[in-house]
């Protein structure tokens, strides 16, 4: 889809749009379908074209185009389709978002909210928008709001039964006005104490809760807190027992869900104390085959909780959840959908963090309150359909990693031939066979070796066929395979293991080759390191360093280039001592470093950074990349990626300095850098400028150690750090909250004491002014 997405982009289709929509204004079918268009291309990576939509329509720039079209418009279809492009672009631009910070297209907007013609569901998604819109910039939102607050009143107040506008209006009043102001929006939501457990108090609670975007957090748990205050969990049992109409019980459910999962410690230790928790397993229990939509509800309940890390194993023991979690799945072991639910909530029941000195006692635990592993096992070897075999899978996997004690219950033949005959079905999803191998079978052999191999030793030539697999989705199962034949069974050697995983010489740098050798390389489990070094090796051998330039070369692809990128990455990370050379004898961080000069794709950005910094301890490889020109580039590389304010961006920026820092310590660079200062290549002030401007603790950090390390044991670069504004620099950061105590005490001694070395009457100088910090 992304790649279909970029070639569609590329076909000019944006530039288009702008005719297009004003040829067709009339007929409102193909407006709707161009809008569709539009939604489609600025779904998603719409930060990569950014620069490009900004100007992509000439004289008339992509937001000016919506806007008048938002405007115009009366059909809610038209209105509806305008709306959700301008969220894309809003979620997921860095700068774009900006242009439509207006006020004519917040009247636009409101305007559209009291139109009594316009359907509910665009209305819905004004209000979204602004939402979206005041969470990327909380004050200019507010500023452009107050000039509709009544507005916004109205429409929370409004009484035509749609409780999702009144919910987002209400949401923006709580964001935008002062406390005393925003509890009245609270209370139309949140029925008083006689009438939270009528009909309809429970149905609107319901409602108003579902109605609320994930996103705000905030509001909701402010709602929570209300309910729990009004005595909701003490009265829940009564209520539940009092009124058994399906609809009031799902309803009441689900608040309790909502209660659960957003509510703190003490909101869910009183689920628990006031008899919550035990009246909705005892109802499980004893509900009738019609019940199950009502019991997978109660059980979100159970599961909500149990996630909770507060809770030890010894904790869910004395609640009865085990004992009763496996009665419940002895009565519906027949039930898909009730089944799915026990075993996903038992699976975050066994996801709780184990300390060492407990797991005799969790082994107990497990084996007295149900005999956990003997179940799950039984369902396994009895039920026949995916999803439950998805989930039991998911759980044992869990009390493998967890608890060294219960392993030996499932050291057994008879898992192993029930679970070589899901591996051998052709209707099981390959996510769950690799679940199998790697989750359990991988875990099993790793601390069992000796019994591991007699128990695989009658599915050997099943593990040869999972191994042989060509299917992308299969790269797991095939990794998972080799590993147990080459590693625990000692069946192949390494020529086979290499020919099994690796694409042939021929078709290596295809774009399938490519795919499959990254997605191999991905799906080797972190803790299996020494097989992937030997296998990285043997990647290296091959000459796949020697030849990474003319493939990326070769082929502009951005998917292409991403996958090509991480697998060099790994091999120059963990490619062993060879790589090393080959690295500095093939010409590979050359070419590196003069595609980093002209890459855009902040992925691919990511990955070749990752590769130029890991060598960076042999002092040799370092020579090598000041000589290739690595220094040089560093201002404009900053410069340009210093742009990014969050994620992948960031990262780069990070990996830069870090790579530059390491640098710093070998003989030489910083006297390099020291002369680079003549061909204006000013490597401190992109440094000072980072250290300024950024807002990201990690990178901050590198900015410091790097600074600190060309500091050390020479003065020659001193005097480029020694001016006024770094200094203002220094003392702005160690008076901001972002640093730590202790990075701030690195930027006073690391820095500030350093400098004082090669001129202290210069520094004092420039310290006056911050003599009361």
């Amino acid at each position: 889809k992304q790649w279909y997405q970029r070639r569609v982009r590329e076909m000019g289709i944006l530039s288009k749009t702008s005719a297009l929509l004003q040829k067709w204004c009339d007929d409102e079918s193909i407006i709707v379908c161009i809008l569709e268009v539009l939604y489609y291309l600025t779904l998603r990576n719409v930060k990569d074209i950014e620069a490009s939509l900004a100007d992509s329509f000439g004289d008339r720039s992509i937001p000016d185009v919506l806007k008048q079209v938002l405007e115009m418009s009366t059909s809610y279809n038209v209105i509806g389709g305008t709306v959700s492009v301008i969220r894309n672009l809003v979620t997921e631009t860095d700068e774009l978002y900006v242009e439509f910070l207006k006020a004519d297209l917040f009247t636009t907007a409101f305007r559209q909210l009291k139109s009594d013609t316009l359907r509910s569901e665009p209305k819905h998604d004004l209000l979204d928008l602004m939402l979206k819109l005041l969470n990327k910039s909380p004050d200019t939102v507010k500023i452009l709001l107050s000039a509709h607050i009544q507005s916004l009143k109205e429409v929370g107040c409004s009484e035509k039964n749609d409780l999702k506008l009144n919910v987002y209006a209400a949401i923006l009043l709580y964001r935008c006005l002062d406390s005393q102001e925003y509890t009245i929006q609270f209370e139309r939501f949140i029925p008083g104490k006689e009438q939270i457990f009528t009909e309809k108090g429970i149905f609107e609670l319901a409602e108003c809760l579902k109605s609320l975007p994930y996103s705000e957090e905030e509001f909701e748990k402010k709602i929570i807190s209300n309910i729990v205050a009004n005595g909701f969990i003490g009265q829940f049992c009564e209520a539940f027992d009092k009124k058994s109409e399906e609809e009031y019980r799902k309803n009441l459910l689900y608040v309790t869900d909502r209660v659960a999962y957003r509510g703190d410690k003490k909101t869910k230790n009183s689920l628990i104390d006031d008899g919550v928790v035990k009246h909705i397993l005892q109802f499980c229990k004893q509900c009738s085959d019609t019940d199950s939509e009502l019991i997978c509800s109660a059980l979100e309940i159970i599961k909500d909780i149990a996630i909770d890390n507060n809770f030890s194993y010894s904790k869910l023991a004395d609640l009865e959840m085990f004992s009763k979690v496996s009665e419940l799945i002895q009565k519906w072991k027949e039930n898909e959908s009730v089944m799915g639910s026990l075993l996903r909530t038992l699976y975050f029941m066994t996801c709780v963090s184990v300390d060492e000195d407990d797991e005799e006692s969790i082994a107990i635990t497990l084996l007295t309150y149900g005999d956990i592993p003997y179940m799950l096992q039984e369902v396994f070897k009895t039920n026949p359909s995916e999803i439950v075999i998805d989930e039991t899978a998911d759980v044992i996997k869990n009390l493998l990693r967890d608890v060294d004690v219960v392993q030996e219950e499932f050291l057994k033949p008879s898992f192993f031939s029930s679970s070589f005959n899901h591996l051998t079905s052709e209707t099981l999803a390959s996510s769950t066979k690799s679940t199998l191998l790697r989750g359990i079978f991988l875990e099993l052999a790793g601390k069992n070796p000796q019994k591991i191999k007699g128990l695989l030793n009658p599915y050997v030539e099943t593990l040869k066929e999972l191994s042989q697999s060509e299917s992308q989705s299969d790269n797991e199962l095939n990794v998972s395979a080799v590993i147990l034949l080459y590693k625990y069974l000692g069946i192949i050697g390494e020529a086979e293991r290499f020919e099994l995983l690796v694409p042939a010489q021929n078709e290596m740098f295809t774009e399938d080759g490519i795919s499959r050798l990254a997605g191999i390389i991905e799906a080797i489990p972190y803790n299996e390191l020494e097989f992937e070094k030997q296998l990285l090796s043997q990647l290296v051998s091959s000459g796949f360093i020697e030849k990474f330039s003319d493939a990326y070369d070769s082929n502009t692809e951005e998917v292409y280039r991403r996958k090509l990128t991480y697998v060099m990455k790994e091999t120059w990370v963990f490619g062993g001592d060879d790589a090393i050379g080959f690295i500095n004898n093939s010409g590979a961080s050359k070419h590196l470093i003069k595609s980093c000069q002209e890459c855009t794709d902040k992925e691919v950005m990511g990955n070749i950074t990752d590769a130029l910094e890991y060598p960076t301890f042999d002092s040799a490889y370092v020579l090598s990349l000041a000589e290739q020109g690595f220094l040089e580039s560093m201002p404009k590389l900053l410069e340009k990626w210093n742009e990014e304010k969050e994620g992948e961006g960031v990262r780069v920026v990070g990996k830069l300095i870090s790579t530059l820092t390491k640098m710093a310590a070998v003989v030489g660079i910083k006297e390099r850098i020291a002369s680079l200062m003549y061909t204006a290549v000013d490597i401190p002030k992109v440094l000072i400028d980072t250290f300024e401007k950024s807002n990201d603790v990690d990178v901050l950090n590198s900015t410091i150690d790097c600074i600190k390390n060309l500091l050390t044991e020479t003065m020659v670069l001193h005097e480029h750090f020694s001016t006024q504004r770094f200094i203002d620099s220094c003392v702005l950061r160690m008076r901001s909250d972002l640093l730590s105590t202790e990075d701030k005490g690195k930027v006073l001694w690391s820095i500030i004491t350093r400098l004082s070395y090669n001129n202290p009457s210069k520094l004092a100088e420039l310290l006056a002014q911050h003599t009361h910090l």
